[in-house]
């Protein structure tokens, strides 16, 4: 049995949806380690100065 033209086949739809996340879901993924790695670097900005202000970690004896 074919399927007329005019309405969409199961195959293309899935097709179109496919292609549809394929465009999504990369913008997705760089939108959020975007994300993570600006916390990140915040993270270890603040890590550092508070070693630095910590005076454990300016003691020779912690080398």
């Amino acid at each position: 049995i074919k399927a007329p033209s005019s309405t969409p086949t199961h195959e293309t739809i899935l097709l179109v949806h496919l292609g549809h996340f394929l465009r999504v879901i990369p913008i997705n993924i760089g939108a959020h380690y975007s994300n993570v790695i600006r916390i990140y670097v915040q993270h270890n900005q603040t890590l550092k100065k508070s070693a630095f202000s910590h005076p454990c970690a300016v003691s020779p004896t912690h080398t």
